[in-house]
């Protein structure tokens, strides 16, 4: 028992004088620090000494129908690639139930989210499809103007490519593989392979990146079904 007792001594007296000693250099040692580290989101640059948060862009195809929404009510289409900065800030927007935004918001996703038409098409044209809606807001009244104009637009196909966001390529390509292996994994190959025929090619990676989101449209679409 008392050998126990000493080495227990022992030991504590070591952990105190490790800790007098990470803390003589700088207060590195502090249960806020490792709190805070293990909420840390950012990515962190080591350029000229400093350590500075660098945001990662975000893919628009990883937004949902409201999300795509708000970023264009509040945003209208000014800017050139997503970030985090701007995924906070449609949340904070979709929590505010009070303001004007939040409620046209409401009001356009409560004309998109029951048509088919709308929810197959791939997040960029649905984009765009918002921002033209909201151009000609203070004309449309109610949701059923607002559905006919939607629908008036798709067929014309007006919005698909009016007005593109830079989407690194191979995001694109990853999302496609990614739908393309499910539709072969969930007995759907000779339907996977029907879309890479439609673009002339045998491998993903022989189609044209200008095509891909139509890839992944089609894709979706088989899965949905």
């Amino acid at each position: 028992m008392m050998d126990l007792e000493h080495i227990i001594k022992e030991n504590t007296q070591v952990m105190r004088q490790l800790i007098a000693i990470l803390q003589s250099k700088g207060g590195c040692f502090n249960s806020d620090n490792i709190e805070n580290n293990a909420h840390q989101s950012f990515v962190y640059s080591h350029t000229g000494g400093t350590d500075s948060p660098i945001e990662k862009d975000i893919d628009i195809n990883s937004l949902t129908l409201k999300q795509i929404i708000a970023l264009c009510v509040i945003y209208k289409g000014n800017f050139e690639q997503l970030t985090g900065s701007h995924i906070k800030k449609i949340n904070q927007i979709l929590d505010l139930n009070t303001t004007e935004q939040h409620r046209q918001i409401e009001a356009l996703h409560m004309t998109l989210v029951n048509l088919e038409q709308v929810t197959k098409l791939p997040n960029i044209a649905i984009h765009n499809l918002c921002i033209e809606i909201l151009a000609n807001w203070d004309n449309l009244h109610g949701i059923a103007e607002r559905c006919e104009f939607v629908l008036s637009l798709i067929s014309s196909k007006h919005v698909i490519e009016d007005k593109t966001i830079h989407v690194d390529p191979n995001i694109l390509f990853s999302q496609a593989e990614s739908l393309i292996l499910q539709l072969a994994k969930n007995g759907y190959r000779n339907e996977a392979v029907e879309i890479l025929n439609q673009f002339k090619a045998k491998k993903l990676n022989q189609v044209a990146i200008e095509h891909l989101p139509e890839v992944i449209k089609i894709a979706k679409g088989i899965l949905k079904n």
